[in-house]
């Protein structure tokens, strides 16, 4: 894991986390606890006050205070936790009726959001499947592809590691990370551009009405 500002990495934000098991995928072991831990130990005491952190909608980032959604407790689980913040509820209630007083009471926020403002900061979550406005993945894939060239099966976790981080160092300049800010910026600007085109495009047809198809 590692976290980007400008043009440049953020040393201390890299953590090489190393999964348990040797099948799967390394996200099923990666927790929001490992995160929360980096979050505020690596991440947070190296931003800049008052900034905007930038975050993809991963599982773990999205984890809230209340991570369990009220359709997935029991009756006596929604009672107990309308009861646990003073809230009154009658003893013949339908679960449907408690269900709606839980979901309209519990805290949606997620809890790095909750966490970064505390200290005075902004998060944004990037829309779902739009990795390409997120400089870092542009970064991991310049990487990725330069470890990929050189590791096969026999390649121990040291020597991929040792690599890795070889590569960040090399390859990431301070060049090369504005080059990267700037791409994000022009391929979000363009899809502003769309977005406009279509407000307006929407709007014409508003005005002029429905239109219908002439028979010939």
């Amino acid at each position: 894991m590692h976290a980007m500002q400008e043009n440049a990495l953020v040393d201390e934000a890299w953590l090489a986390f190393e999964a348990k098991k040797s099948k799967g995928d390394a996200h099923g072991q990666f927790d929001w606890e490992i995160f929360q831990r980096w979050f505020k130990e690596q991440r947070l005491p190296h931003v800049p006050s008052r900034r905007l952190i930038v975050l993809d909608r991963c599982a773990f980032h999205m984890v809230c205070r209340d991570s369990m959604g009220p359709s997935q407790m029991q009756k006596v689980d929604l009672q107990q936790w309308l009861m646990q913040r003073g809230r009154t509820w009658e003893e013949q209630g339908l679960r449907a009726r408690l269900t709606e007083e839980v979901e309209r009471d519990r805290e949606k926020k997620p809890m790095v959001e909750v966490v970064a403002e505390e200290q005075g900061h902004k998060v944004l979550f990037l829309p779902v499947h739009h990795p390409e406005l997120n400089p870092i993945e542009l970064i991991w894939a310049r990487v990725k592809n330069d470890c990929g060239a050189v590791f096969s099966n026999s390649t121990s976790f040291k020597e991929q590691r040792q690599h890795l981080e070889a590569s960040l160092k090399k390859d990431i300049t301070p060049a090369y990370g504005t080059k990267v800010y700037e791409h994000v910026q022009k391929i979000d600007e363009k899809y502003w551009q769309t977005d406009l085109m279509m407000e307006d495009e929407i709007e014409i047809e508003d005005d002029e009405g429905p239109s219908f198809c002439r028979e010939r």
